[in-house]
């Protein structure tokens, strides 16, 4: 909620001297350049926000294995300590361009398009279930019924919502550059609607399958879990919100 970034990088000669803590770094344990948003100092003591291209091997760079999480379990995300660390200047990335700084960057798509993935792979047990299960007091699968129906036909619309969000303001910001400074609501609307609908989805996926999404030897508790990792990620429910409504009223 647009707290500073406690990790420094001091100007020194050849590059900076990197001090600090990044928690959620995913996939850590397997990354052999990180990169670090960090605060950067000049010389002078003059603050700015910037990126480093850290490699992962530079001494003073450890992982502190703290990861237990709800969600997104696989991702390895520990804790990265940095304790004087150099990074050359060559490591320096440049920052994204087109989008104030208020508003929320590129990355927002790609974390929407993983909960996208994660909603589609729920639809698809959902439905590979509801044609498959037959009960015995019922003779045939339960995908003839009307209500697992409108139940799948929910999850299509909602998918169907998402996809149409996501990969439009993609393409918007791909193909028309020109745009770029009028459209960062967008990467919010995104990632809200994107977010929201895969928890709504994989909610109703187990709502088709039954106790049966439960079991852990079925992928579906595991979707169902992973998507609400997305209510943490930036921008969260409230920020988004704030974003779309200020550009609506003209205040962005």
């Amino acid at each position: 909620r647009g707290g500073g970034f406690r990790t420094t990088g001091d100007k020194v000669a050849g590059g900076w001297r990197v001090n600090g803590r990044k928690t959620w770094s995913t996939l850590s344990p397997g990354l052999t350049y990180g990169t670090v948003l960090l605060t950067l100092r000049d010389k002078v003591g003059v603050e700015s926000r910037g990126s480093l291209h850290v490699p992962m091997s530079s001494p003073g760079v450890r992982i502190e294995e703290t990861w237990d999480n709800l969600s997104m379990r696989a991702t390895g995300s520990h804790d990265v300590i940095f304790e004087d660390v150099f990074v050359p200047d060559d490591y320096t990335l440049p920052s994204s361009p087109g989008l104030p700084a208020s508003q929320v960057s590129g990355w927002t798509l790609l974390g929407s398009a993983v909960y996208l993935g994660i909603a589609q792979a729920a639809r698809d047990f959902a439905v590979d279930f509801a044609k498959n299960r037959v009960p015995a007091g019922l003779g045939t699968p339960i995908a003839e019924l009307q209500t697992v129906q409108h139940r799948i036909a929910q999850i299509e619309l909602l998918l169907l919502q998402s996809r149409s969000v996501l990969y439009g303001t993609a393409e918007l910001w791909d193909k028309h550059p020109e745009h770029r400074e009028q459209i960062g609501w967008q990467f919010a609307a995104a990632k809200y609607t994107v977010t929201n609908n895969a928890i709504e989805i994989t909610d109703g996926a187990l709502r088709v399958v039954g106790s049966v999404g439960l079991q852990r030897k079925h992928p579906l508790e595991r979707y169902f879990r992973d998507v609400r990792a997305g209510l943490g990620n930036p921008p969260m429910d409230d920020v988004a919100l704030t974003i779309i409504g200020k550009h609506a009223l003209g205040l962005d």
